[in-house]
């Protein structure tokens, strides 16, 4: 996460994106603050057959599946660097086996946002920590997604949400991945400029562009605060902070 030097005694034009990546780093704590409150109920709930926040079709177990994706020592400097080591440790310490989960339905969204953007050559540090973090992206939206029965409508806080099925969370994966992917490259190119780095930012941020018209739509069909919160601040658009900026994105009764 970013320290107090990044936020002090810059110059005039770089308030705005200092103020930004403070409530970056707000948005990751209460990110990582709910995935521990919810721990204990998540345990109870991936333990069940059938869980209400998701399709009947779904196993809980399998949304929880360990990432086959770990930090290795060659990219754990740029994880840091990004400011997800923790997004990526929480899947590899908490995720399921795959021997108790099976496949996990999410993955191959994960996947196919860092094949698409890096390849599938992991043989070159900073294209590896791009499948890492999207592969952790699908766990984190699959965690949150077992807990949606229990949770609250982002905009009314309302209970007793509909369940959801893989094609919603196919694209929230999608949307999470595309923005942990850009956290990579940014930090990648903050030190060195790599082959392909800039091109890859390039496709993230028109992608980014592209989604923010389909953003409203899918944070209204995911409805539950934790999943709305984990993908509206995953990506840059005119709304990724509104919560925040309102000054009620913290305390929120969960």
């Amino acid at each position: 996460m970013p320290g107090l030097a990044d936020f002090q005694d810059g110059p005039v034009w770089g308030a705005a994106s200092s103020l930004q990546a403070a409530w970056l780093a707000m948005a990751d704590g209460i990110h990582l603050q709910r995935f521990h409150l919810a721990l204990p109920r998540w345990r109870a709930a991936v333990t069940e057959e059938t869980v209400r926040s998701i399709d009947e079709v779904l196993s809980p177990a399998a949304l929880c599946a360990r990432p086959q994706r770990r930090i290795s020592e060659s990219v754990a400097a740029l994880v840091d660097a990004a400011g997800l080591t923790a997004w990526c440790q929480v899947p590899s310490v908490h995720g399921l086996d795959g021997g108790e989960a099976g496949p996990h339905p999410l993955d191959a969204a994960g996947q196919g946002v860092a094949i698409g953007l890096v390849g599938s050559d992991l043989r070159v540090p900073w294209r590896e920590t791009v499948h890492c973090v999207t592969a952790a992206s699908s766990w984190w939206v699959g965690y949150f997604a077992v807990l949606r029965h229990q949770g609250i409508h982002h905009q009314t806080h309302a209970r007793g949400l509909d369940p959801i099925g893989v094609p919603l969370l196919v694209q929230a994966v999608r949307v999470v991945a595309f923005g942990m992917a850009m956290r990579v490259v940014e930090a990648c190119l903050h030190d060195a400029d790599p082959p392909g780095a800039r091109q890859a930012y390039c496709r993230v941020v028109m992608t980014a562009v592209q989604a923010e018209k389909r953003m409203p739509g899918l944070l209204d069909a995911l409805a539950e605060l934790r999943l709305v919160e984990l993908v509206a601040t995953s990506v840059p658009w005119r709304g990724r902070f509104s919560r925040f900026a309102g000054g009620s994105g913290t305390g929120q009764v969960e």
